[in-house]
């Protein structure tokens, strides 16, 4: 079993930017204009508080009891947070993108393999115990309807190009099959998309966890057109 914490330690570039394992209660900054506020609570708990700027959200979690030197917090980069409970055995996350979105919950098994190797190193044997499946409950909410998405952020098509795909929510579906920000979405089930704004396609894309949806896009990095079936699911961050 490795020890809570193994490996790399904290890190402040010349930015002063904390990257790495963080294991006391303080104020970190993060760098990009984001500040992580850890404090304790009365009783043994741990108040966890994350800002992202003025431009995406905020993460909070609080924790009640929490035992000295069983938790640890791993900073991959001012959008990543992984926070360790239970000697690594209780894995969170607080995570947001390009878009603004944030997202905070239990980390689910695609999201998991995508976890930076120091961090791997630092869990338990077997740990994490908590992974979900690759559906958690949250949901993107368009206009009163709860959607599932597949982890793609759409933007109207300018002049007479079709939508396009900006973002990708990282561990999506759209991620694991390989689509690229900067592709364009052709049609969606066979529909052209063409003159569709980007909430249109969301709404069309958007359906219940575990269904499907084909996707035709246009590569231009890579030259070559797709068809692609991918399966709705929950995420963190709402597409």
């Amino acid at each position: 079993m490795a020890a809570v914490g193994a490996g790399a330690t904290i890190t402040e570039a010349q930015t002063n930017a904390v990257t790495g394992f963080i294991r006391a209660p303080g104020t970190y900054d993060l760098g990009k204009g984001a500040q992580l506020e850890i404090a304790n609570q009365a009783g043994g708990g741990l108040d966890i508080q994350l800002m992202w700027g003025p431009h995406h959200g905020a993460g909070s979690h609080g924790r009640t009891p929490v035992k000295p030197g069983s938790w640890f917090i791993f900073v991959e980069s001012p959008e990543m947070v992984w926070l360790a409970f239970d000697g690594g055995n209780d894995l969170r996350v607080m995570m947001t993108d390009e878009s603004g979105y944030s997202g905070f919950g239990g980390v689910y098994a695609d999201l998991f393999e995508t976890c930076p190797k120091e961090l791997r190193e630092a869990l338990p044997a077997g740990a994490p115990k908590n992974l979900t499946s690759n559906n958690v409950p949250v949901r993107s909410m368009m206009g009163g309807e709860s959607l599932d998405g597949v982890g793609i952020h759409i933007a109207t098509g300018k002049g007479n190009e079709p939508p396009q795909i900006w973002g990708i929510v990282r561990a999506s579906p759209a991620a694991m099959a390989g689509i690229k920000p900067g592709s364009f979405l052709l049609s969606i089930n066979g529909t052209n998309s063409m003159g569709y704004s980007g909430d249109q396609c969301r709404r069309l894309v958007g359906g219940r966890a575990g269904t499907t949806v084909k996707l035709e896009i246009a590569d231009p990095a890579r030259q070559q057109t797709n068809q692609i079936m991918l399966e709705r699911r929950r995420s963190l961050i709402a597409d």
